[in-house]
């Protein structure tokens, strides 16, 4: 592999700018960043490596891999272990292809590594979902009853606060049914007009009745009035990723996030 500029590879991925949003602010802000080395493949202009070790201690590597570049792809990787990187271990997001993964679980201690699908809304219209009764606002005047607020896994006050500190990079749309809030989707503004599904919780009352959908189909439909696209990075089940194809929402970034030592 060849080494290449920061800025070079920032070309590659904007190419690829849905597969790729997670990585490129991390690139460009460059904060707490201590050392960065790209790498690109002598075989594909796909494949790159992208190592990072931050300021305090944590070395991370992004990588896109074919078949074609997993030979050259896993050299790089051991004679950078030989040199004396990822001693504390090293987390890795892995696109696309496994292969190389299959060969790392070979040669190197892999902690538990799960697989995570991406999925980006598109300017292509699509039929309206029936909404029904239900409505939606960002105006958080609208009832919450301590029952909704204490539910486990609710976070409405986390986000709300954070909303608070930073408004202009985070949204909360909340689905509103008798005039009570039943839940809501949080976004947080990922990369340049590209949001990101933060989180999505429904009442435990009124679940598996397509209100998640609903709420992700709806936030679609207001980004798009501001030319903005909704990116749901982290559909790690298959009831995730069933509400980003049922909203309408395509397929991007496949990856398998682990770490090795």
């Amino acid at each position: 592999m060849k080494t290449i500029k920061k800025e070079e590879l920032i070309k590659r991925l904007k190419k690829k700018v849905f597969d790729y949003c997670m990585l490129l602010p991390i690139i460009e802000n460059g904060e707490g960043i201590e050392r960065i080395e790209c790498y690109a493949s002598e075989s594909s202009n796909d494949n790159f490596l992208c190592y990072i070790r931050y300021y305090d201690g944590v070395e991370t590597m992004d990588i896109h891999c074919n078949r074609d570049g997993q030979r050259e792809m896993l050299v790089q990787i051991e004679n950078m272990k030989n040199k004396g990187y990822f001693s504390k271990g090293c987390f890795v997001a892995l696109y696309e292809y496994d292969g190389l993964l299959n060969d790392l679980l070979k040669l190197y201690k892999i902690d538990t590594f799960e697989y995570i699908e991406s999925f980006h809304s598109t300017k292509k219209a699509r039929k309206a979902l029936v909404y029904g009764k239900a409505k939606f606002t960002e105006n958080r005047e609208y009832i919450q009853d301590e029952d909704f607020v204490n539910q486990n896994g609710n976070h409405i006050k986390i986000l709300e606060r954070e909303q608070n500190i930073d408004y202009e990079n985070n949204r909360i749309i909340y689905l509103i049914l008798e005039e009570k809030i039943i839940g809501y989707i949080a976004l947080k503004r990922q990369y340049e007009k590209i949001w990101d599904v933060a989180y999505i919780f429904i009442d435990e009352k009124y679940r598996n009745h397509g209100y998640a959908t609903l709420l992700c189909y709806e936030a679609i439909q207001s980004l798009s009035s501001n030319e903005s696209t909704l990116f749901y990075s982290y559909c790690e089940n298959e009831a995730s990723r069933a509400v980003a194809k049922k909203s309408g929402l395509i397929s991007c970034a496949k990856r398998y996030v682990f770490k090795f030592v």
